[in-house]
C-alpha cells in the first residue's frame, strides 16, 4: 500500500484526506483536502514518514464527522443504490450547488441539509 494511504499506528489507524476523497468520488481530492486544511471538517496535519512531507490525515471519527454533515454524488448514488449520474442530474435539476465557504467553492462536496429533499426522491 502507498505510504500516504494507511498510517497505522499504534493509537489509532488514520488515512489521507486525499486518498479519502478518492473513495468517496471526489474527481478531485485537492477539494477534501481544502475542506480539512481551512477548518470546515476536522483532520490532522502530519509529517508522512516516508516522504516527509506534511499531509492531512484523518481518523475515523474524523470520517464520521465528515459524513454527519456533508456527503458527495457518488455517497448519494450508492445509498440510493442508483447510478452516479441521476443523483448528478437530480443536484443540477434542484439548483444545489457545492459546499463554499467565502469565494471557494469545494466542488463535489454537498451539505447534507442541502440535499435532503433529493434523497426524499429516490
Amino acid at each position: 500500500m502507498p505510504p500516504d494511504v494507511l498510517i497505522d499506528r499504534p493509537e489509532t489507524k488514520v488515512i489521507s484526506a486525499s486518498v479519502f476523497g478518492k473513495q468517496i468520488g471526489l474527481v478531485e481530492p485537492k477539494y477534501m483536502v481544502r475542506l480539512v486544511a481551512t477548518g470546515h471538517s476536522p483532520g490532522t496535519e502530519i509529517t508522512n514518514s516516508v516522504t516527509k512531507r506534511k499531509q492531512w490525515s484523518l481518523t475515523e471519527d474524523d470520517i464520521a464527522a465528515f459524513h454527519k454533515r456533508f456527503t458527495t454524488t457518488a455517497l448519494l448514488a450508492r445509498k440510493a443504490g442508483v447510478h452516479r449520474r441521476t443523483i448528478t442530474s437530480q443536484v443540477q435539476h434542484h439548483g444545489t450547488k457545492p459546499f463554499s465557504a467565502g469565494d471557494e467553492v469545494f466542488e463535489g462536496i454537498y451539505l447534507l441539509s442541502d440535499v435532503r429533499e433529493i434523497m426524499k426522491t429516490n
